[in-house]
């Protein structure tokens, strides 16, 4: 199983060792689902957040839904009190949408489609390789560093830094990023036509901003923390076009 080390045992006491952060899960008959018990045994670890999402470990340890909808809110009121644009370290800064904050809804559905989407995965293998973790060359890039913005490795690799391979500044926080590349998610998207300049033959960069397809994807939306628009373009979204969500404001990446 991917993060965990198995040892075997006798077959009815099996345990899993999670590589990050070393708590060993016993692996008995019968129902066993080792994420609920890791988030419920460790539920500080940093990959097990970035993984499945501070929700899911929330829920694991039965946090009131109410508790997680009031953190929530608090980062979108903390924006609109910045004048939509709060900034992290001088350097990264969190800048609203069209969309006005008291339209802003939190509920369970938002949650379990984030958590759905999130974590679906791509297939490396038919990526090019300026999608792929800059570190190992395997995995799609799955993370980006804060305050720097650079999105540049994939969740086993990013935990490993202290400082961003790009920029060197110091790496403080790092957050989860879904790349809208694959089939599924692009066929959701409302794309423009092609211009006469381009034929549908062409082999499109897969970079681009899904909505303009002139600028490079450059920015992550909260909360669903989708990437495929450009700037311009997510400054006028209100609703993810991949969930379908609410979209309250958009970090700047660098990919």
């Amino acid at each position: 199983m991917q993060s965990f080390i198995m040892f075997l045992g006798n077959g009815y006491t099996d345990s899993l060792t999670c590589f990050y952060c070393g708590v060993t899960i016993i692996k008995c008959n019968g129902d066993f689902e080792p994420w609920v018990v890791h988030a419920e045994m460790s539920n500080t670890c940093n990959y097990l957040f970035l993984k499945k999402g501070k929700s899911f470990c929330d829920r694991a340890n039965d946090v009131e839904s109410d508790e997680i909808k009031s953190n929530q809110l608090k980062l979108f009121k903390l924006i609109v009190t910045k004048k939509n644009t709060l900034t992290l370290k001088s350097k990264m800064s969190i800048q609203a949408t069209k969309k006005h904050f008291k339209e802003i809804k939190i509920t369970k559905i938002l949650s379990d489609k984030i958590e759905e989407h999130l974590f679906q995965k791509l297939a490396p293998n038919l990526l090019p390789d300026n999608m792929l973790c800059k570190i190992c060359y395997k995995e799609v890039i799955e993370v980006a560093i804060v305050p720097c913005g650079h999105a540049i490795a994939c969740i086993e690799c990013a935990l490993s830094f202290n400082y961003c391979s790009m920029c060197r500044m110091s790496c403080s926080r790092l957050i989860r990023i879904h790349l809208c590349l694959n089939k599924k998610n692009d066929e959701n998207l409302k794309l423009k036509p092609c211009s006469s300049k381009m034929s549908s033959g062409d082999e499109l960069n897969p970079k681009l901003c899904k909505v303009c397809l002139k600028e490079e994807m450059s920015t992550v939306f909260l909360p669903c923390r989708h990437v495929y628009t450009c700037v311009k373009c997510a400054e006028e979204t209100s609703e993810c076009l991949v969930c379908r969500e609410d979209v309250y404001s958009f970090i700047k990446i660098y990919l």
